[in-house]
Order: structure tokens, then sequence, then C-alpha cells
């Protein structure tokens, strides 16, 4: 799961002047003495008024030599030319990139956030910290988020993002880490099946912001129906290879051929195939979707197969072996030959998924 970093764009600060001999016009924070006096370790500006006096403020993101910290400057009420007076500093946020600069709405007025990230060849670790400017730049809210990097391959529903969020006209923040992954393989390496993340939502005010835990899933099971289509006769429901119970299968002998029919009630995205004969340890399973090339279970997928990952192979203690198949294309219906033909065949169980977003 990439890590996605979240920067943005404010709209233009519209501000109402009060009428006076000499109003004073708003100057950008960019074009000051201020500024310029500390450009060379300055990354990053934004405006808004703070204090109501219809002046807009700034926040900058200040380089240090851990991070980057909040700098508040408050533009003051003067005829003629604008002057900025510089306040507060708040608490470094660790890192060597800055990654987030905004600011964050609650209940009774506006926060500052700010978020830096590590360079870490294993992870990538971002440091949050969130300030109140007008109440002596004090930390309301602070975290280091550790988003492990995920496989050169991820299979997801879409685009799913980690990291640090703030939506437009939403009260407070995101945050989305924990990805649950299944490692699975394909033929060319690992592939990561991406299964769910833990999203915060923090909102509230600026002195009490509160932390709203969910949880976001993404390989809900679905219900299956199993039958099996010999070369030669009528369908056979198989009610025992969905039915949950390992001691009860479906078996083949040595010649017998046909089409195993699967079905469920929304798209099929991966099955996991619960196979082995009782007391033999017989020829690997075989599943094709014909004309595919047929999977061998315990392997790696061919790159012809219309499975795109697989793995997670475990014996249980009924002697039973689980296969997790992550499908190339999902689908409601599969129909697989079962191999090899000239081998006894015993299947266990199925079970399926759908990776969606809830």
């Amino acid at each position: 799961m990439r890590a996605v970093v979240a920067r943005f764009v404010l709209p233009a600060v519209v501000v109402a002047l009060s009428a006076c001999a000499h109003p004073q016009k708003p100057a950008p924070f960019a074009n000051s003495s201020a500024f310029h006096a500390v450009s060379g370790s300055t990354y990053g500006i934004l405006e808004r008024d703070l204090d109501g006096d219809q002046l807009p403020d700034a926040v900058v993101a200040k380089k240090t030599s851990h991070g980057f910290a909040p700098v508040f400057y408050r533009q003051q009420a003067r005829e003629g030319a604008a002057a900025w007076a510089r306040g507060c500093e708040g608490e470094v946020a660790v890192g060597v990139e800055l990654d987030t600069l905004t600011f964050v709405d609650v209940q009774d007025g506006s926060l500052a956030m700010l978020a830096a990230a590590e360079d870490n060849p294993d992870e990538v670790i971002l440091s949050l910290v969130v300030v109140d400017l007008t109440d002596d730049c004090r930390t309301r809210y602070k975290e280091q988020l550790r988003l492990p990097r995920p496989a050169p391959s991820v299979l997801s529903p879409g685009s799913v993002m980690a990291g640090v969020f703030v939506k437009d006209g939403a009260p407070g923040f995101q945050l989305i880490d924990r990805p649950r992954v299944l490692h699975l393989q394909n033929a060319d390496g690992p592939v990561d099946l991406l299964t769910g993340v833990r999203v915060r939502v923090v909102a509230g005010t600026r002195a009490a912001l509160v932390v709203r835990p969910t949880d976001a899933s993404f390989l809900a099971p679905l219900v299956l129906a199993a039958s099996w289509v010999p070369e030669t006769g009528e369908p056979v429901a198989l009610p025992e290879l969905v039915d949950g119970d390992d001691a009860t299968a479906f078996g083949l002998r040595p010649g017998e051929t046909g089409v195993l029919a699967v079905t469920a009630p929304d798209p099929l995205s991966a099955i996991e195939v619960v196979y082995g004969c009782t007391g033999e340890d017989g020829p690997p399973l075989e599943l094709a979707l014909l004309p595919a090339a047929p999977l061998t279970l315990g392997s790696s997928p061919a790159v012809t197969s219309f499975v795109a990952a697989s793995g997670r192979t475990v014996i249980d203690s009924n002697g039973a072996r689980h296969e997790l198949l992550a499908l190339r294309q999902a689908t409601v219906r599969l129909e697989l030959a079962l191999g090899p033909a000239a081998a006894r065949r015993c299947l266990r169980g199925l079970e399926g998924y759908a990776l969606t977003v809830e």
C-alpha cells in the first residue's frame, strides 16, 4: 500500500477591510521583511485571520536540526504599510521532509497541522503535530504514524490512501494506518492482499480534541453455492463444500472428469480452497479455469493462470490443506476442472470473499 502524502492548496483569503481614514492594505507574508529575514529556513506558508481583526495571520514551517516547527506571525493593524510580528513557535515534527502544513477546522476555530516524514527504507514514518496558534502554540495533538512499505505488487479495492488527511468542509482530520495484509506470491514475486486499515477521525474543540476510531475491512465473506457437472449426466449440488465443515468432503476417483461450478451473490475476488484426501499424501490438486493453464495448489501460479496470486498455505489439525487464491478478475461464477485426472482428488471446503470498500 503506497503511502500517500497529503498536500493542500488553500483558497485565496478574502479580507473585509474596516473603514478608516487610512485603511491598511493586507499584505502577503511572503512580501514582508519578516519573511525575507527567515526565508532560508522557511518551508511553506499558510495565511488566515485567526484573531478576528480582518487581517490574515501566517504560519510557516521552520526547518530545524531535527525536523520542522510551526511558527506563528501576526499581522499588526497599522495605518499605511503592513507589519508582521513574530509570535510563538510550536513543537517540532521530527523528519527530513515536510509532508503536510495545513489548517484544521474545529468547532470553535482553527488549529495548525504540521507533519514530517523520516527517511526509512522499511517503513514510512510520519510525525504529526497539531498546535493552537492563538494559545501560545500549545500542542493539542501529536503522534507518530508508522506505515510499513508494501510489496512491489498490491491487490486492493481500488486506491486506498494512508497517512494524514484533511477534507475540505469536514471538521477535524483523519488518520489512516495499520494496514492489514495477507502475504501472497505470484510468478513475479511477493504480492500483498490488502484486507483492511485502521481509520481514526480526530475532531472536537481547540482545547479538547476527541479521537474516534473506526475500522475499514475490505475482505468480506460471501455465501457460495457449489455443484459438480460431470462429463456425462446431470449436475449435482455440493452443499458439503460450502458448509464450513472440513469433515464433509467431495471426492473424485481416478478417471472421473467434469466441471466444478462455484457461484456467489457478489463478484468473487478470492477463494480459499480446503483440500486433501484423508490419510493420503497424494499428488497436488490442480484447478483449471478453462482454457487457462491449470494451477497446481501449493506452488506459485503460472503467469497465464486465472489466479493473480496465491499463498497462506497451511495444514490444519485434520490434515487438510488451506490455500487462498486471489483471482485476476472478480466474477460471480467460476467453472473449474479438477486435476490431475489420473489421480484421486478430494475437496473439503470452499470459502469465497469479495474485495470491497465498506
